[in-house]
């Protein structure tokens, strides 16, 4: 017997529950908890420090007790609300960014850094990456004045 195809696809781990073609027509709605853990911290890291961006040594100090997995994406959801916090905090959260194993998570760091230092010391700090993708990364278009 064949199983009848899936309405969506969810990512592997994630917990989500798919409607079938033989349930009954309801609307699935994926919630925080419902995400892989990493993406859920993620979430949870920016939405707290958007909240109270005096947690910072907090959060971080949360990050660092976790696997590495887990840490860097709750340093990537940090990034995510750094815009919130004072320029000495986004510096070293910057900083702790760049430090990261994992790309994307340096990727937001230089967005931060281009912003805080100018573009070409990102550029800089880029192009010394190990990773390609790193390597390849251009800060966004300024705004034309």
């Amino acid at each position: 017997m064949m199983m009848p195809k899936t309405k969506r696809r969810a990512r592997r781990g994630s917990g989500a529950r798919l409607k079938r073609d033989d349930q009954p027509a309801t609307r699935t709605v994926l919630t925080p908890s419902d995400m892989p853990w990493r993406d859920d911290g993620r979430w949870a890291a920016s939405r707290t420090l958007r909240k109270d961006p005096k947690r910072l040594d907090e959060l971080l100090a949360a990050a660092h007790a976790l696997p590495p997995r887990h840490c860097e994406g709750l340093i990537h959801g940090l990034l995510e609300a750094a815009g919130g916090l004072e320029e000495a905090q986004r510096r070293r959260l910057v900083q702790r960014g760049l430090r990261s194993g994992q790309a994307r998570v340096r990727r937001a760091a230089l967005a931060w850094l281009s912003e805080l230092d100018g573009p070409e010391a990102a550029r800089r700090r880029a192009r010394s990456d190990p990773d390609a993708t790193v390597r390849k990364w251009k800060p966004a278009p300024s705004p034309p004045d």
